[in-house]
């Protein structure tokens, strides 16, 4: 198994790890699959992703975990940011231009922007992904968001959670 395939399963087994200690209503986890697609320069990709809220949830954490292949002989560089919609239904851009990734020639490469949270769950967050560069990758991986109820056990649950997920990025590849 590549590294890069390690730091996927990681990345899931985490988001999973969050999700099943919070017993109870604590937590709400989806994980959706993104992918394969292609992303061509001149062409952004957006995802929109629909959350189920429990009763209560009130921190949002999600996180992309991918890998690219890029098809030409250049390194290319590749604009990943998230985005939510308030509660006054603006939509929000969490880093624009922020979470920039270089992609070298061939592959899978590892696609890791690092988890992002927010103190409240909204109803809808979305992924988007952009070349800078003239190119195209394909891409895959997986969107993880969970939203958390602040209850004893959930409070629990967010801090060891958001602490694997910290760990992880210490770490680097697995």
């Amino acid at each position: 198994m590549s590294t890069n395939h390690r730091r996927v399963l990681w990345g899931v087994a985490t988001l999973a790890v969050l999700a099943l200690l919070g017993i109870g209503n604590s937590t709400q986890a989806q994980i959706d699959p993104v992918g394969p697609l292609a992303v061509a320069s001149g062409t952004p990709v957006d995802l929109y992703f629909l959350n189920e809220i429990p009763p209560g949830g009130q921190i949002k954490v999600f996180d992309f975990l991918g890998e690219a292949l890029n098809q030409t002989s250049t390194t290319l560089l590749l604009e990943v940011a998230y985005d939510y919609v308030d509660a006054a239904g603006n939509t929000v851009l969490i880093n624009p231009g922020g979470n920039v990734i270089a992609i070298p020639p061939g592959g899978p490469w590892p696609v890791d922007p690092g988890p992002y949270t927010l103190n409240f769950c909204p109803q809808e967050v979305s992924l988007h992904f952009q070349l800078r560069d003239i190119g195209e990758i394909l891409l895959q991986g997986q969107y993880g968001h969970i939203c958390l109820v602040p209850e004893p056990s959930g409070a629990i649950s967010a801090l060891v959670g958001l602490s694997l997920l910290a760990l992880r990025r210490r770490l680097g590849p697995c």
